[in-house]
């Protein structure tokens, strides 16, 4: 579960003054549900993320989580560390001293064999496609056992098989009871996935409900664009 309460974010400005980045924030995702939170670039949705993994420190306001976050970001490059996708889950599991290497390569395998990577496992990193590059984050995480995921904009750049990878990855973890939030503004792509749908505007939460509600919603006030269809015809898998 993630627990985050009244978090405030503000930034000195050259004048002096404060830019509240997050104002107030209330959220609850409980253990194996899937939350969608969208807001337009520059509504706070990264920074939230960051705050909720411990990477940046709210400036007011509370983050309780069950166990540690792992985070696929928008930049799936920024995530890869070494030359081949075995050596790059490997390089992850490293910080378990206890295990010894032929222990790391067997976790790095089952993992990868999760997402669908381990036909490349000894490929080169950089010609891997923006999809499987998702993938690859993901596996990095599962080698280490974390059970709650954030995906930050994670249909960014890709095209219609990279989504299509990217949410099998992302309904199989659900279907297995892993926590889930994706940061993101395409709600045709992932909406009908969801169990809980959010909504970030200027570093406020305006809205906090059921997915199926999003349809009635003047998202576009919001800067978000309204996906006008069924809801269950929203996910692209």
């Amino acid at each position: 579960m993630i627990t985050a309460k009244g978090i405030c974010k503000y930034f000195r400005k050259p004048d002096g003054g404060l830019f509240t980045a997050l104002d107030n924030v209330d959220m609850t995702v409980h253990s194996g549900q899937l939350a969608v939170i969208a807001g337009e670039n520059g509504s706070g949705k990264s920074l939230l993320m960051r705050i909720l993994a411990s990477l940046e420190r709210p400036s007011e306001g509370t983050v309780q989580t069950e166990g540690d976050i792992g985070l696929v970001f928008q930049d799936a490059d920024s995530q890869i560390l070494a030359d081949t996708p075995l050596e790059d889950v490997m390089f992850g599991l490293r910080s378990r001293k206890d295990l010894r290497k032929t222990e790391m390569r067997d976790a790095a395998m089952k993992a990868l064999e999760k997402v669908g990577l381990s036909d490349c496992a000894d490929n080169p990193s950089h010609l891997l496609s923006g999809g499987q590059k998702r993938r690859l984050a993901v596996a990095s995480i599962l080698a280490l056992g974390r059970k709650i995921m954030i995906f930050d904009e994670p249909y960014s750049n890709l095209d219609f098989p990279g989504v299509k990878s990217v949410n099998a990855i992302i309904k199989d973890l659900k279907d297995n009871g892993y926590t889930i939030i994706i940061l993101t503004h395409e709600l045709e792509k992932c909406l009908a996935l969801a169990d809980r749908f959010m909504v970030l505007n200027r570093g406020k939460m305006v809205f906090d409900g059921e997915p199926s509600e999003a349809l009635s919603l003047d998202l576009e006030k919001w800067g978000i664009r309204n996906p006008g269809n069924e809801i269950s015809d929203l996910v692209w898998i």
